[in-house]
């Protein structure tokens, strides 16, 4: 009977050893879930917060972009009207450099109109991106979710 115990004894140590290191694994495997779960929302938080203020900016940069054409369409007309005007009277030496002013203020008008478009569409560039970001990151929160509930 002692040979029996003595003989099984290491047997039943180390399956108990065995059983303890599985269940430390299991515990860390659920501690290092929590932790990419909490850093995955932590990041999906912010990057809505991120989108809502480049929401805010696209409102901004398109009110912007709108008030520039209205100036670039502005100063153009003046321009076509001085210059229409200069048609008539080519020798006016006022009204040739009234035509170059509205000339150069139709040209840097036009210019910042195109820079205001662009920075509307690199907003847009960054908003699709960042939506992009948040659905991913919403299939990857699924994922944590569906594999919590399995």
């Amino acid at each position: 009977m002692k040979k029996i115990l003595l003989l099984i004894s290491p047997l039943l140590f180390s399956a108990f050893i065995l059983s303890a290191q599985t269940s430390q694994t299991d515990s860390l495997k659920v501690a290092r879930y929590q932790l990419d779960s909490s850093k995955l929302s932590t990041s999906l938080m912010e990057k809505r917060a991120k989108l809502t203020a480049l929401e805010n900016d696209l409102e901004d940069a398109l009110r912007k972009s709108t008030n520039a054409d209205n100036v670039a369409k502005a100063s153009a007309e003046e321009n076509a009207s001085v210059a229409r005007k200069l048609n008539n009277d080519a020798t006016d030496k006022k009204l040739t450099r009234k035509a170059r002013k509205a000339a150069k203020a139709a040209q840097k008008e036009a210019k910042r109109a195109r820079i205001s478009l662009s920075s509307v569409e690199k907003v847009r560039k960054s908003i699709a991106s960042l939506q992009s970001e948040i659905e991913s990151d919403e299939r990857k929160m699924m994922k944590f979710r569906n594999g919590e509930q399995q």
